[in-house]
């Protein structure tokens, strides 16, 4: 996540979605706020409403809550892909030891209680948008496959221009994910991922949404505390 009071934005950060080359990108900017940062740099909306005020402590005068808010989303099949790289090529958590495959992966996570679902990544994407109370609170979603493009629509709205050098190397474009997959495990990130299929456009086919998503939600149904339709 990256707070700006100069600018008055809030990214949050969708793990595989680019965001940590977003993050760099916006931490060079003047204005940054760390004194409202969680710990972890995957907090939920609902999380940070709940919580920011108990981190400003008597520092602050400005409500982040008013802020533009903005984030980035996948195609699941290739994130969830991704993720599967990073975690072997990264070895983050020391369980991934006993994982030998990208299929034996997926199947562990069908175990509600295996070490894989206490991953943030593995949260449906759309839940990193949402209230306490069910509303989809945000002022734009980019799509990672036009990762460029979106960033100069936002970087319109918000007032500065946002430049990316370069992806994460974990983040680069995986052509041949479609080969990783069988039925079986392209049916599992289907069922847990739904909600992000169905809301952001995605099929197992194809890399690129079926339709973009991105763009202002204001006026679209989807404005501040509305629901999703």
């Amino acid at each position: 996540m990256v707070i700006n009071d100069k600018y008055k934005f809030i990214f949050f950060h969708v793990p595989k979605a680019a965001g940590t080359s977003v993050m760099h990108a916006l931490q060079s900017l003047e204005g940054n706020n760390n004194r409202l940062l969680a710990k972890t740099k995957h907090e939920t909306l609902s999380e940070f409403s709940v919580s920011w005020r108990k981190r400003r402590g008597v520092f602050i005068n400005q409500n982040p809550e008013k802020y533009f808010r903005f984030a980035f989303v996948r195609n699941p099949w290739v994130r969830m892909y991704s993720f599967y790289t990073y975690l072997k090529e990264m070895r983050p958590r020391h369980e991934i030891d006993s994982i030998n495959s990208f299929q034996h992966f997926l199947l562990q996570s069908c175990d509600s209680q295996s070490w894989v679902n206490e991953l943030r990544s593995m949260k449906p994407q759309l839940d990193y948008f949402m209230t306490m109370d069910g509303a989809f609170d945000m002022d734009f979603v980019g799509h990672f496959e036009f990762l460029q493009e979106d960033l100069k629509c936002i970087g319109q709205d918000i007032g500065v221009d946002i430049k990316i050098h370069h992806l994460n190397r974990t983040n680069k474009v995986i052509s041949d994910y479609r080969e990783c997959y069988d039925q079986e495990m392209i049916k599992i990130v289907s069922l847990r991922f739904q909600k992000d299929i169905e809301t952001f456009g995605y099929t197992f086919e194809e890399p690129n949404p079926t339709r973009r998503f991105s763009g202002q939600l204001r006026g679209k149904g989807f404005g501040k505390f509305g629901l999703l339709g």
